[in-house]
């Protein structure tokens, strides 16, 4: 059990982190969004939009038949993850609506891993890799996008509906710290793809370099009109 003082030192540190995960989102999303336009057309790209799209209408119509294959990928990814850390793991139960799996001392990252590591998405993308050395053929690469997109708006709706519901993962570690960082990854993973879609990385990693540099200078201005502004009334 932690010392009282330790639990409250790490319980602030926590809570000072959330502004600056919120700050590193907003640039994450404005960038993001210079990024998408300056991709133009993509071949690639679209066939992802339409696989995410159409999963998004897909499971918001009906996503009951795909609950038990949501809580098989979120407690495997739990299992994956403790496996990861070399913690112990006891009994893996997957049910139709909910499941569990026994980890030994778990932190922050096999506690929430399942709700932005998108399992089978990259579950996908290792398949249609593993038939390509045998078999190369347009119509895989197609599949290979179009199922990326789908599966990763598998992903998203899923885990939106598991957190819209009362989750203890996200209690250990404070529910706002817990979402803002489950947030972050999130974002920070759909850049990255973009990135990858753009084929130019690294004016990916420079435009959001200038993002948080323009964002920065902003704070720094209004920190200093705020201050300018108290001196004057005083």
């Amino acid at each position: 059990m932690k010392h009282p003082i330790t639990h409250y030192l790490f319980q602030g540190i926590r809570i000072l982190l959330i502004p600056i995960m919120l700050w590193v989102i907003l640039g994450l999303i404005l960038a993001g969004s210079k990024l998408t336009f300056s991709i133009g057309y993509n071949h690639s790209l679209y066939l992802a939009g339409i696989g995410f799209c159409s999963g998004l209408v897909i499971f918001s119509i009906n996503s009951s038949p795909f609950m038990r294959l949501y809580v098989a990928g979120h407690e495997l990814t739990h299992w994956l993850t403790a496996k990861a850390f070399r913690r112990r793991t006891g009994r893996l139960r997957i049910g139709k609506a909910e499941g569990s799996v026994s980890v030994q001392r778990p932190n922050i990252w096999i506690m929430l891993a399942p709700y932005f590591f998108p399992f089978y998405t990259v579950v996908w993308i290792s398949v249609i890799k593993i038939i390509e050395i045998w078999y190369i053929e347009t119509g895989l690469l197609i599949a290979l996008y179009l199922g990326t997109g789908l599966t990763y708006a598998y992903h998203i709706f899923m885990t939106m509906l598991a957190l819209s519901k009362e989750q203890t993962d996200l209690k250990m570690y404070g529910y706002s710290f817990s979402m803002c960082l489950i947030i972050l990854i999130n974002f920070f993973i759909v850049y990255c793809g973009l990135s990858l879609f753009s084929d130019n990385v690294e004016y990916s990693a420079t435009l959001l370099k200038k993002t948080y540099i323009s964002q920065w200078n902003l704070l720094t201005e209004l920190f200093l009109w705020i201050l300018q502004t108290q001196i004057y009334r005083n």
